[in-house]
């Protein structure tokens, strides 16, 4: 039985959906990039109903986009050359990001719904270890191993957790399948680079969509969104 390694992040995000819709009179004076990460962003792009703010942070490069209704703050893995992606470890990398969004959402317009989404990799040898590994983390579903090509499991688990302020339904929602990475380059560099096989986890966990009141203590909130998805990263979909 193939034992999936550590999950490497390509990017964490986290959405905040608000009860009021921004203004495009906001975003000239916006400057929440610059006081969550305490430094000047290195571009700003402000369109007539968006704003997107970007800059380095930490192992990848920090982005806020901000729309009608809607702000989502991503952390994103920077290419760089033969390898796959990577910001390091999934808790390690949300627990860099989060501890930043956390503090911004202590400050933030009332919000509806929240979302963590996560996308991860775990290096295999082979496309067999790929489905080896699948099989080990999705046992309800039966693969076959040696006949199967372009897998893919998408599910929800809906789970209601207790809060203080009574009951909330949150969407376990992942996304499995084992995917093959090439790297193309021109054929004159001579250079040939085999191709990378991994087990590829998408991860998005959001509360219920018809709340009608702004949620309570959502740094704690976050928290546990987060928690819940390493839970699926770690023993799969058997919750």
């Amino acid at each position: 039985m193939t034992v999936v390694r550590e999950w490497q992040a390509e990017q964490v995000r986290f959405s905040f959906f608000h009860q009021q819709p921004f203004q495009a009179t906001d975003f000239a004076s916006n400057r929440w990039w610059e006081d969550t990460f305490g430094c000047e962003a290195e571009q700003r792009i402000q369109k007539a109903s968006s704003l997107e703010v970007m800059g380095a942070y930490g192992p990848g490069q920090a982005y806020m986009s901000i729309s009608p209704g809607r702000v989502d703050w991503t952390l994103m893995a920077i290419p760089t050359g033969f390898e796959v992606p990577n910001l390091g470890d999934l808790e390690a990398s949300t627990a860099l990001f989060i501890e930043k969004i956390a503090e911004w959402s202590k400050s933030a317009p009332a919000l509806l719904r929240i979302a963590y989404s996560a996308h991860v990799r775990s290096i295999v040898e082979n496309t067999r270890a790929g489905y080896e590994a699948l099989a080990s983390l999705l046992p309800a579903v039966k693969i076959d191993i040696d006949n199967s090509s372009d897998f893919f499991y998408q599910i929800n688990r809906p789970k209601t957790i207790e809060r203080e302020s009574g009951e909330l339904l949150v969407n376990r929602l992942s996304k499995w399948c084992s995917v093959e990475m090439n790297f193309a380059f021109p054929v004159m560099t001579g250079i040939e680079v085999p191709s990378i096989h991994a087990v590829a986890l998408e991860l998005d966990i959001n509360t219920d969509r018809h709340i009608k009141e702004p949620l309570q203590d959502v740094p704690n909130l976050l928290m546990t969104l987060t928690s819940l998805g390493y839970e699926i990263a770690s023993h799969g979909d058997s919750l």
